[in-house]
């Protein structure tokens, strides 16, 4: 056994002698998948020690050990780790996703707080003389809220950031492991894996409430131009019992096994079950029997266009508590979300338009599988996920919290997305099935 130079190899070609040996692929660190007491290529992995083995070594120290080949074992764990990576990317998604949406809200919060310094410069503007220092405490405190709030998003973005360039990192690492051409090496690395999935934490995120920040003071200040100076102590104390409402949510949520989610997501999605316990619902069939809480168009329904697409929508809403579904999706085109019911839009928009299809318009949000990868949909703006093909998925609503999330369910369940949005009115639990596909819905 050796490594051979083009004119040596040249021979086992040629020479009748060498004609019988077997001539492998060449390994650039090859010395490095020698069995060390053998000498022979170690081309087994034994599961039962977690090590690399030649042929020999089954004759000895690991007789009747559970062996395979070295490319069936990476093979099995590939798809363990293409699994995290897979997680790792989609939970960059969301952090990006959600560092943009801080990023508008500095900016809506900076309009907020110009028009508060607005109400306030004019409020006083006539009686600047006798209130100035009233004035200038109203104007200390929206400053002082100012800051307060601007450093709590800008250490939420730092620390959203910070985060995103490590699971970068991680996921250079994951790549460059799944690329290592050395059965060995990517072995060695391989135990470095299960420090990505024990060190999963919760990652926090802070907003502000723009309807409960600075309630108090437009009104107020109205009112105190219009009373004695003595006066005006009381109502500045009364403004600077609210300012600007800062909460903090979960960017990434603590990891949950499917007991864990169906116990704290009570199942809302009741349908009329058949013998076998689901409710399904083809492409071909829509308004054959969709069932009693399904209706392919109920009455007072969204937007008209809502039916010229294979759609069905739940005939209930959901506008408090949290709530969670299952469904069983064929390997075709499917949409799986929730949406508002609206009232038609201005006339001119063609009725088959798109965006009366799920996730093209901005009263809607859906998980969307193209039978060759997963993406969700909001406002026609598309997300491609990374990962592979789920038959059954979940979807979990948190009204409070303005938190839809998808699940795909094998066993366990792995978060694919996670919405973050304030929703203001009931949400319809909805699909879209292509001509051809089928989607039932399972009792949970």
């Amino acid at each position: 056994m050796g490594s051979l130079c083009e004119k040596h190899l040249r021979s086992h070609s040629e020479d009748q002698v060498f004609r019988d040996h077997q001539l492998l692929e060449p390994l650039w660190d090859f010395k490095s998948c020698l069995c060390r007491k053998h000498r022979k290529l170690r081309g087994l992995y034994c599961r039962t020690e977690g090590c690399c083995v030649c042929g020999t070594c089954l004759l000895e120290e690991h007789r009747n050990h559970d062996t395979i080949p070295l490319q069936e074992e990476r093979a099995r764990r590939e798809v363990e780790l293409r699994q995290v990576q897979a997680n790792v990317e989609n939970q960059m998604l969301m952090i990006t996703s959600d560092s943009q949406k801080h990023r508008e809200q500095v900016a809506f919060l900076l309009k907020l707080i110009q028009t508060m310094r607005d109400e306030v410069h004019s409020c006083f503007s006539g009686i600047i003389q006798e209130v100035k220092q009233l004035q200038m405490k109203v104007l200390d405190f929206v400053d002082k809220e100012e800051a307060a709030a601007l450093e709590k998003l800008g250490s939420s973005i730092q620390q959203s950031h910070n985060w995103l360039l490590k699971l970068e990192a991680d996921s250079i690492w994951l790549r460059t492991l799944l690329t290592n051409p050395s059965d060995q090496q990517f072995l060695q690395e391989f135990p470095r894996l299960k420090n990505f999935q024990d060190c999963m934490e919760p990652l926090m995120g802070t907003s502000w409430e723009e309807k409960q920040s600075f309630l108090q003071l437009p009104q107020a200040l109205a009112e105190l131009r219009s009373r004695l100076v003595g006066m005006g102590l009381g109502f500045v104390n009364q403004l600077l019992l609210q300012g600007i409402k800062m909460n903090s949510y979960e960017v990434l949520p603590t990891t949950m096994d499917r007991k864990t989610l169906l116990k704290l997501l009570q199942p809302e999605i009741r349908p009329r079950l058949g013998q076998r316990g689901a409710l399904p619902v083809q492409g071909d069939a829509l308004g054959a029997e969709p069932g009693v809480l399904l209706e392919p168009f109920p009455a007072g329904g969204p937007l008209p266009g809502f039916k010229q697409w294979p759609q069905v929508l739940c005939s209930r809403g959901l506008a408090e508590g949290r709530h969670y579904w299952e469904a069983e999706v064929s390997n075709s085109w499917v949409c799986l979300g929730v949406t508002y019911r609206r009232s038609p839009p201005p006339s001119g928009r063609p009725r088959g338009s798109i965006v009366y299809l799920l996730g093209r318009n901005p009263d809607s949000w859906c998980l969307e599988w193209d039978s060759l990868r997963f993406s969700v949909w909001h406002n026609n703006t598309q997300t491609v996920l990374q990962g592979g093909y789920h038959r059954t998925l979940g979807v979990a609503l948190d009204c409070g919290a303005g938190c839809l999330s998808f699940y795909g369910v094998a066993g366990g369940v792995s978060l694919l997305y996670r919405f973050l949005a304030s929703f203001l009115e009931p949400l319809y639990p909805a699909v879209m099935v292509s001509s051809g596909a089928l989607v039932t819905l399972k009792q949970v």
